[in-house]
């Protein structure tokens, strides 16, 4: 099996409850790739991997009030390329966690959602 990949903030406690979530579900921590994308931002490759495969939740992969509290101006029609830009530039706005899994990726809010992967 390979690594499955959550998109983590430590501080946010939604994302704990996922990665939580996940080792109850019997995933061993080892097979967990723990990704602090604030700590170290995610490239435009990744950014655009991870909205391809959330294309039908561009809505949800922006965090809104934080984007407000940054003072960006979120567009009312979302695009990929504007969603890209904007989780490269300020990764804050970034929803997380999302996971991936086997090509496949979900927010994980709420916890269950991460079923979907499996």
């Amino acid at each position: 099996m390979s690594k499955i990949q959550v998109y983590h903030n430590k501080r946010c406690s939604k994302s704990s409850q996922a990665v939580n979530y996940l080792i109850e579900k019997g995933i061993k921590e080892e097979d967990l790739d723990i990704i602090l994308y604030l700590d170290n931002p995610i490239s435009t490759e990744i950014a655009t991997s991870l909205v391809n495969m959330l294309e039908n939740q561009l809505d949800d992969l922006i965090r809104k009030p934080d984007a407000k509290k940054l003072e960006i101006e979120v567009p009312k029609q979302l695009t990929k390329d504007w969603v890209i830009k904007a989780i490269v530039d300020k990764p804050k706005i970034m929803q997380r966690p999302i996971i991936v899994s086997n090509g496949k990726a979900v927010i994980g809010r709420p916890t269950e959602l991460i079923d979907q992967l499996f």
